[in-house]
């Protein structure tokens, strides 16, 4: 695939304009099918949100002693694996 094309399907897609996958025609406003071709569009995953903290005081706890640990690991001129 060309740099162009690669170029094109992402600033389509940074716009909001989807593609059908079966012949990239512009599905604008979420139609049931392609207008060309007639295939459905694959379901999108839903995106997901970052993990709610339920204890905020044990996951700052947590932080610290693993910026304690990187520390230290630092301090012994650890290498990295």
């Amino acid at each position: 695939m060309s740099l162009v094309r690669i170029n094109e399907r992402l600033l389509l897609r940074a716009m909001g304009v989807e593609r059908c996958s079966e012949c990239g025609a512009e599905l604008r406003l979420g139609p049931a099918r392609c207008p060309l071709c007639g295939a459905e569009p694959k379901a999108k995953p839903q995106p997901q949100g970052p993990a709610k903290v339920e204890n905020v005081d044990h996951y700052q706890s947590d932080v610290r002693k693993l910026r304690d640990q990187l520390k230290r690991l630092r301090e012994e001129d650890a290498e990295a694996v």
